[in-house]
């Protein structure tokens, strides 16, 4: 495993290829680039259930550069991400596999980036996969790909913010 000097990014070899990934999600990823174009077109992190995320670590380590403001947002987003991956985390076995964060800058290239690596995960033996995503995400797409709504709800904190039911969703798709 080769480790940038800030500590930021992992080479790490996984799912048959060589993968970037963030320290702080501590993900499987993978990417798409363009020949032509240069650029990231998709992005996509997996996480198995055994994995760990130092998430908490990192903000312990830097709390004293937040501001107050930074302090409290650092709070409801921390309690947030908690208590998503802490449902998702409770449906999971050992052989089952947590879609962390998936973003296409193109369209299409999502779709493409997924389908190569759906193979990748079933040839090594993944069962489920499962991800959490809200209303401000395109949480639709995954109904159309086949995946199973298996819980709908309403995250108080945030909409208590702003007036309006902030929606959360857990979907599972066998592999």
């Amino acid at each position: 495993r080769c480790v940038s000097e800030d500590k930021l990014f992992y080479l790490q070899e996984d799912l048959g290829d060589t993968l970037l990934f963030h320290a702080i999600e501590k993900g499987r990823i993978t990417n798409s680039f363009s020949e032509e174009e240069k650029e990231l077109l998709a992005i996509i992190f997996f996480q198995k259930k055994t994995d760990t995320n130092d998430v908490n670590e990192w903000i312990l380590k830097n709390w004293e550069k937040f501001d107050e403001e930074q302090k409290n947002s650092v709070r409801i987003c921390s309690d947030f991400l908690e208590t998503m991956e802490s449902k998702v985390h409770a449906l999971m076995n050992d052989d089952d596999i947590k879609l962390s964060l998936f973003v296409s800058l193109k369209k299409g290239e999502g779709s493409v980036l997924f389908k190569s690596m759906w193979q990748k995960m079933k040839n090594q033996g993944y069962k489920n996969m499962y991800l959490w995503t809200d209303c401000e995400c395109n949480w639709q797409w995954y109904i159309k790909n086949g995946f199973t709504l298996v819980e709908e709800s309403v995250y108080k904190k945030f909409s208590e913010l702003d007036g309006e039911e902030y929606k959360t969703y857990v979907f599972k798709k066998e592999i």
